[in-house]
């Protein structure tokens, strides 16, 4: 289990925050890296399931995006999104 800041859970070596402020997707994500961290890239079932167990009432953003329309979507880490 990592070592994680408090208000932060740890799940599969990560550090996840569920933040309760509202804000934009890009001043979510700039939000995060202000914490050394980024928006969530869901490599798992599991890892979903994780989060919506953990997420509260409340919608939160993930690190998933689309530059532009027409273009494939891609997490924030880089990796594409693939859909099954």
């Amino acid at each position: 289990m990592p070592w994680c800041p408090d208000g932060w859970l740890g799940y599969q070596g990560k550090c996840y925050y569920f933040s309760e402020a509202e804000l934009s997707w890009n001043d979510s994500r700039t939000n995060c890296s202000v914490f050394g961290a980024s928006l969530a890239a869901i490599d798992s079932e599991q890892q979903l399931a994780f989060m919506m167990r953990y997420k509260g009432i409340s919608e939160h953003w993930i690190g998933l995006w689309k530059e532009q329309e027409g273009k494939q979507w891609k997490w924030v880490n880089g990796s594409d999104f693939d859909s099954p």
